[in-house]
C-alpha cells in the first residue's frame, strides 16, 4: 500500500532536484528550428532517457556503479564536466543552427546529467531506502510526466516570451549551470580526497 504523504514528498523532492526549469531554456534553444512534431519527439526523447536512467538507479542503485567500480564522487565529477561543456558551448556558440548530430547529443545531455544528474540519482537511491521501490518509482513516473509537460509546452512558452528575452535567459542559465558544474566537480574531488 502506497502512503500518499510519502509519495508526495518523494515526487516533490525528485522534481525539485531534477529542476526541469533549468533545462527548459537549453531545450528551447537547441530545438528552435524544429517543427512542432519534431519538438514533441525531442521532448519525449529527453524525458524518456532521463526517466529510464532514474528508474535503473531506483532498482539497482549503487550496484550499477559498483559493477563498473565507479564511486558517486567520480560520477559527480564526470557529470560536472559534461554540464560545464554544455554551458560553455551554449555561452559562446553563434546564432547559426547546430548540426543535427549536435542537437541529438545536446538532447541526451539535457536528459543526463541536466535532468537526471548525480543529485537526482543519489536522491532516488536515498528515497528508495526510506520509502521503498514502488513509492519512489511512482513518484519518478509522476515527475517525468510533469517534466515532459513542461518541455512539451516549450513552443507556447517561446511564443509568450520574446526571443531576445529567451536568449538572455539561456545565457544566464548557462552561467548558473557552469557554476553548478564547478560545484559538482569540486565536491566530487573533495569526496575523492577524503578517501585517500
Amino acid at each position: 500500500m502506497i502512503d500518499i504523504a510519502d509519495f508526495l514528498l518523494s515526487f516533490v523532492t525528485l522534481l525539485v532536484i531534477m529542476d526541469p526549469i533549468a533545462s527548459l531554456p537549453v531545450f528551447i534553444d537547441v530545438t528552435k528550428k524544429f517543427k512542432p512534431a519534431e519538438r514533441v519527439k525531442a521532448a519525449f526523447t529527453a524525458t524518456f532517457v532521463a526517466y529510464a536512467v532514474l528508474v535503473a538507479f531506483i532498482f539497482f542503485g549503487l550496484s550499477i556503479l559498483s559493477v563498473f567500480n565507479i564511486s558517486l564522487a567520480s560520477f559527480r565529477i564526470a557529470g560536472g564536466i559534461l554540464i560545464f561543456i554544455i554551458a560553455v558551448r551554449m555561452l559562446f556558440k553563434e546564432e547559426a543552427d547546430m548540426p543535427r548530430s549536435e542537437v541529438e547529443t545536446a538532447l541526451m545531455l539535457i536528459a543526463v546529467p541536466l535532468i537526471t544528474g548525480p543529485g537526482a540519482i543519489t536522491t532516488a537511491i536515498l528515497l528508495t531506502t526510506k520509502y521503498g521501490i514502488l513509492t519512489v518509482l511512482l513518484a519518478a513516473t509522476a515527475a517525468a510526466v510533469a517534466i515532459f509537460g513542461l518541455l512539451y509546452s516549450a513552443s507556447w512558452i517561446e511564443k509568450v516570451v520574446s526571443r531576445r528575452a529567451l536568449q538572455l535567459v539561456v545565457k544566464v542559465m548557462m552561467l548558473l549551470l557552469a557554476s553548478i558544474a564547478v560545484e559538482f566537480i569540486k565536491n566530487g574531488i573533495l569526496e575523492v580526497m577524503k578517501t585517500l
